[in-house]
């Protein structure tokens, strides 16, 4: 019946499903087609609910909760918040940062963009992530002016590498096969490893060339 649930995405089920899921007496294997069924249901509540189990006292239903919410077509409502909340360990924070990606919208761009202040390099590299999926003209251009503006080298170069990604997304959406090169200025070890993987994980960067 839950499956069921799930395939027929019943919003209206979802306070039963999260509640299911978040029972600790209830079977492992219940608890987990729960949280899948909210998966498939994928809407605003039903990831509001999935960001909560995805710390919750079941490691396998936690898993299952952090794969669904990658999924997903849209962001829990406090993962907004979470991008930017010191207290919370980085790794919840880069995953927050990483789901405003699912659906790019102008108030996940502006904290996004204000995460990229942010010294923490796993937080950092996931923002890049996200931002690279806003590919709307009026993002790129936004990026575009940020990058011109931007005084601080470091900024400069994050603002530049997520640029460069949501331009090859764009293009690879609109189907233009034209290769690409970045051109950036790499100021450390990790952003020269974060651009290195970066060109090399895609098959239409051409070159890479490094201002060191």
């Amino acid at each position: 019946a839950i499956d069921v649930i799930g395939q027929l995405r019943l919003g209206s089920a979802v306070p039963v499903l999260a509640s299911i899921a978040d029972q600790q007496k209830e079977r492992t294997e219940l608890r987990i087609a729960a949280v899948a069924a909210l998966g498939s249901i994928g809407d605003g509540r039903a990831t509001d609910a999935l960001w909560v189990l995805m710390t919750g006292d079941s490691v396998d239903v936690a898993a299952v909760a952090r794969r669904a919410l990658d999924q997903a077509k849209t962001y829990p409502r406090a993962a907004v918040a979470a991008v930017g909340d010191g207290e919370l360990p980085i790794e919840r924070r880069a995953m927050a940062a990483r789901l405003l990606g699912n659906a790019p919208d102008a108030r996940a761009f502006d904290v996004l963009i204000s995460a990229l202040n942010d010294p923490g390099q796993e937080l950092l590299e996931s923002v890049i992530t996200a931002l690279s999926r806003f590919t709307e003209p009026s993002y790129l251009e936004r990026m575009t002016r940020l990058l011109a503006s931007t005084g601080d080298a470091g900024r400069r170069t994050r603002v530049g590498v997520a640029l460069a990604l949501a331009n090859m997304r764009s293009e690879a959406e609109r189907r233009i096969p034209h290769p690409i090169g970045i051109l950036a200025n790499i100021e450390s070890p990790r952003g020269l490893r974060l651009a290195t993987e970066i060109a090399s994980a895609h098959p239409r960067v051409v070159g890479l060339q490094l201002g060191l």
